[in-house]
């Protein structure tokens, strides 16, 4: 997590220790000379309604801190692949892109392009493969031959399992122009 997000959260939970405070001593203490003021001002119609904005307020920073430790995503784009107590080695996504991309390049697809989400908390990835089939490509084979490969290399090279994978092949076309890998 970044820094400036543990400091906002750190400044907003801090926010509601003191409304508690607040809130506590002033029921522990209410029959204390300096309370009895700000309670009589908490039963006018004035204190009422900062007391419900106070209560909006707190109920939305919940549901706010919430939704962002639910859906947080999983994905990341720097996984580590190798630790050693304090030392670790970290492969970025787009390398492992740039890999399945090579190995992939020895079967008839044009403009292959691999998208990669890598999941740092089980250790694997779905891979996404976009392109183009040649007219020589076998499209019975292609799935078993890509899964293979894909398998292969994701585990040899960066001992990351696969979960998913995705082909999206389209048929040749005249039309659009062909990048060599």
């Amino acid at each position: 997590m970044a820094a400036w997000k543990k400091w906002w959260v750190s400044f907003v939970m801090m926010l509601q220790v003191i409304i508690g405070i607040v809130v506590v001593s002033l029921w522990f203490y209410r029959d204390q000379t300096w309370t009895i003021p700000v309670n009589d001002w908490l039963h006018s119609p004035i204190g009422q309604s900062f007391s419900a904005g106070v209560a909006v307020f707190l109920i939305i920073v919940a549901l706010t801190v919430i939704a962002i430790a639910v859906f947080r995503p999983t994905t990341t784009k720097q996984m580590t692949i190798a630790k050693d107590g304090a030392n670790k080695v970290q492969i970025d996504q787009h390398a492992v892109e740039h890999s399945l991309t090579t190995s992939i390049a020895k079967f008839d697809l044009y403009n292959p392009v691999i998208k990669l989400k890598m999941h740092r908390n089980n250790h694997n990835a779905d891979v996404t493969i976009h392109g183009m089939m040649s007219n020589r490509t076998n499209p019975k084979l292609i799935h078993t031959v890509l899964l293979q490969t894909i398998k292969e290399n994701l585990k040899r090279d960066f001992d990351i399992d696969l979960n998913k994978l995705h082909i999206k092949l389209s048929p040749y076309s005249n039309k659009e122009s062909v990048n060599i890998v």
